[in-house]
């Protein structure tokens, strides 16, 4: 017996007009719950599958797949599928990178870290704070992943990434897990590494990555 989904992943957007793209979370994600993303979402593409239909518009339709929350597709992706015949080909839960899940681990036995002063250079690959976040708003700081700097428009810019994604998936991170920070003044003056924690901890690193295997 057929019913109604996509035969292939969608742009998902979050308004009837599909004017504005949106991250697709798993249901059990916490940032349905106001929080900070923790689901490793696979990002702005709804995966396919059968779908449950919620409104309809005339060129758009607000979906619910088994998986992920609520949002809005083109109306004329929409085609019978096989539930048997064409199973769900979506992103398959991520296993979170070492470093990060130790971090997370970490911060909920003993909060946000507290370091002593610390002016190590952040290497690419690892993860960082950025200082005015930690220094302004300890409690609601989160942690990047550094994934290089370079010269963007004259500008010394570093390029940050949300910490959860995989090393092999990097350089396809949306542009609602990217991030570019103003390093004028040298990376270690505005990015402080996560690693070591302040117990001496040190980083399990990002698996995958290329210095993994050096």
């Amino acid at each position: 017996m057929a019913s109604l989904g996509i035969l292939e992943p969608a742009p998902a957007f979050s308004n009837e007009a599909l004017t504005v793209p949106v991250m697709v979370h798993w249901l059990s994600c916490p940032s349905l719950r106001g929080r900070r993303c923790g689901c490793g979402s696979p990002g702005s593409d709804l995966p396919s599958g059968p779908l449950t239909i919620l409104e309809k518009r005339r060129h758009s339709v607000k979906v619910q797949h088994a998986d992920f929350a609520p949002v809005w597709i083109e109306i004329e992706l929409l085609k019978p599928v096989h539930e048997r015949a064409t199973p769900s080909r979506g992103v398959q839960r991520q296993t979170p990178p070492a470093d990060h899940a130790l971090l997370e681990q970490w911060m909920l036995d003993n909060g946000i870290p507290k370091y002593g002063r610390r002016r190590r250079h952040p290497q690419p690959s690892e993860l960082v704070w950025i200082r005015a976040d930690i220094r302004e708003s300890p409690d609601d700081a989160i942690p990047w992943r550094l994934l290089f700097a370079c010269c963007l428009e004259g500008v010394q810019t570093a390029a940050l990434i949300h910490p959860e994604r995989p090393a092999r998936q990097a350089l396809r991170a949306s542009w609602e897990e990217v991030t570019y920070l103003n390093v004028e003044k040298g990376l270690p003056s505005a990015l402080m590494p996560v690693f070591p924690l302040p117990d001496g901890t040190e980083s399990p690193g990002w698996p995958g990555h290329a210095s993994d295997h050096n």
